[in-house]
């Protein structure tokens, strides 16, 4: 890692801080805690919405993996809050909280194929996500700006007829492949080194898109369910105030903070940028600035929690693990 990119992470981190610290001061701490006091009641609510989201995002997972080496659900629900919480306390996210999912379940899953499988469920994750805030901005523009909408609408035509025809052209060259006997080449082990990890990533990869690609429709499926609970979990904040709140509003908001949280992909934690984003969009539509900022924090204490109890099934999971590898190497 050169040295610019080793003092990358923290210098956008302590900017995120100075943000945050900023926006609090001129926000007002009092209004600021006033909201979170009113956030506090529907605490309760706010966490059970997403111990139902890891339930979801755990059964993507587990379609994405051989069907003979699915571990068991609470063992998959378990390693899907502790890849995330770790993910969460790291500024590599998802770069972490995938490797170390299948890490957990490497007594019944190959690491290789855990890995893939989450990966790929994750993708789905995110382009149905592209999708929700591609909607939300074209609706946006429907009221308002016709010739734009025109513009949007002929890029979406365009973007969509060329992934149809990529996933076709796939599809095709990998059925008349499969109907090939596998020669020498695909049956000879690879070499180790420092490219055979990613060789088994990308050999786990291909096998979810030969054998598995009819399961991607449901895999869509359940992480629109995830966006669907995140929009619901939006909707009771933003209604937490005492304001009136539509769901259109909750929607628009769900959208635009996805799209602000990508922004500030490479800040530790999005910090400063998720309260900042969600206080210009709260005041956009028509809510205090700080009962935004205050959403956000309200979600960083929901994430918190849940990242407090990933942690805590951490050594349990390990030993776990640890536990199966013996016994199949007993075997």
């Amino acid at each position: 890692m050169t040295p610019w990119r080793s003092r990358l992470a923290p210098a956008l981190g302590v900017a995120g801080c100075a943000l945050l610290i900023y926006l609090v001061a001129q926000l007002g701490p009092a209004a600021i805690a006033a909201h979170l006091q009113g956030l506090l009641g529907i605490l309760p609510a706010v966490l059970l919405i997403t111990g139902v989201k890891y339930p979801l995002q755990a059964a993507g997972w587990r379609l994405a993996l051989p069907p003979q080496a699915r571990p068991p659900w609470g063992e998959s629900i378990s390693a899907t809050i502790t890849g995330d919480a770790l993910g969460y306390l790291t500024w590599a996210g998802p770069i972490t909280g995938e490797p170390v999912r299948a890490l957990l379940i490497r007594g019944s899953v190959p690491l290789a194929a855990g890995t893939a499988a989450g990966a790929a469920e994750r993708a789905i994750y995110n382009a149905t996500a592209a999708l929700l805030v591609w909607a939300v901005l074209l609706a946006l523009l429907w009221r308002e700006h016709w010739l734009a909408l025109g513009g949007a609408m002929a890029a979406s035509a365009l973007g969509a007829a060329a992934l149809i025809a990529f996933v076709r052209r796939r599809a095709g060259g990998h059925s008349t492949d499969d109907k090939q006997p596998r020669g020498p080449d695909r049956t000879a082990p690879r070499r180790s080194g420092p490219g055979h990890a990613a060789g088994l990533f990308f050999d786990a990869s291909r096998e979810i898109w030969r054998d598995r690609r009819n399961a991607l429709p449901a895999i869509a499926l359940l992480c629109v369910a995830q966006h669907a609970l995140l929009v619901g979990e939006a909707y009771l904040m933003l209604g937490a105030g005492g304001d009136g709140v539509t769901l259109r509003e909750a929607l628009v908001f769900e959208a635009v903070t996805k799209l602000v949280n990508t922004a500030g992909l490479l800040v530790p934690g999005r910090i400063g940028v998720s309260e900042g984003g969600s206080a210009l969009l709260a005041g956009a539509l028509g809510f205090a600035a700080s009962h935004g900022l205050s959403l956000a924090l309200m979600r960083r204490v929901r994430a918190t929690i849940w990242a407090i109890v990933g942690i805590a099934l951490l050594p349990f999971q390990e030993a776990r693990a640890r536990r199966r590898q013996c016994e199949r190497g007993a075997s």
